[in-house]
């Protein structure tokens, strides 16, 4: 990267405190329908595509993507997963869907619905924070299609936060909420570009760890 451009931590961090809508990057698919190679996942050359817009850069592109593809085994392994990781790379599908490497820089207090997860996603913090409130347990049965399940019977939630540098899994049907608080997200995820939304009648709103007002479906 140009030396005279400050792609770092710091920068990533006040443009995420300026921004004022989400940037989504153009994803970079990896082909379904067979064997997944890692050695041809670059998420740093993704990453770096795009740091005039996030004012963040990998360094070293090759150590990353060392420990990127590591974390990916790793993450999997200790969730319990590794099975549908190992479908995945075996097939190249997840649940039927290919997936894809994209970035995304969350404006601060950004909140997505809340969702299910209709196939297998990876995604690490960046910069910034990202927060969840996440369901406990086996998750619920997805209805198909792109259709969250219905979540009206008592649950138990559970919040917690990916700092920078963090990894998460999300388990095919897993359920959570996704939001910044004020210093936003800079994040790259590996996912199928699918989530199953859970439209507000189906989701308790009794819970005060969600939140309803910022990113329900309608």
């Amino acid at each position: 990267m140009n030396g005279s451009t400050d792609f770092s931590a710091d920068a990533a961090k006040r443009a995420l405190l300026s921004r004022t809508s989400t940037f989504v990057s153009k994803p970079v698919p990896v082909p379904g329908g067979g064997a997944v190679d890692l050695s041809t996942l670059d998420p740093a050359a993704l990453i770096n595509s795009v740091a005039h817009e996030t004012r963040f850069a990998i360094e070293c592109p090759a150590e990353y993507n060392a420990r990127w593809r590591a974390a990916l085994r790793e993450r999997f392994e200790a969730q319990g997963v590794v099975d549908e990781l190992d479908a995945w790379l075996d097939t190249g599908l997840s649940n039927g869907r290919p997936l894809r490497l994209t970035v995304m820089a969350l404006q601060p207090n950004f909140c997505f619905p809340v969702h299910a997860h209709p196939n297998i996603e990876f995604q690490q913090t960046l910069a910034g924070s990202f927060h969840e409130v996440r369901l406990r347990g086996d998750p619920p049965t997805l209805p198909g299609g792109d259709e969250g399940p219905d979540l009206r019977r008592a649950l138990d939630w559970e919040a917690g936060t990916v700092p920078a540098g963090g990894f998460v899994v999300n388990p095919t049907g897993s359920v959570h909420q996704s939001f910044t608080e004020g210093d936003g997200a800079l994040i790259v995820v590996l996912w199928s570009g699918c989530h199953a939304n859970v439209r507000p009648e189906k989701c308790p709103a009794a819970s005060d760890l969600l939140r309803p007002g910022a990113g329900w479906a309608d």
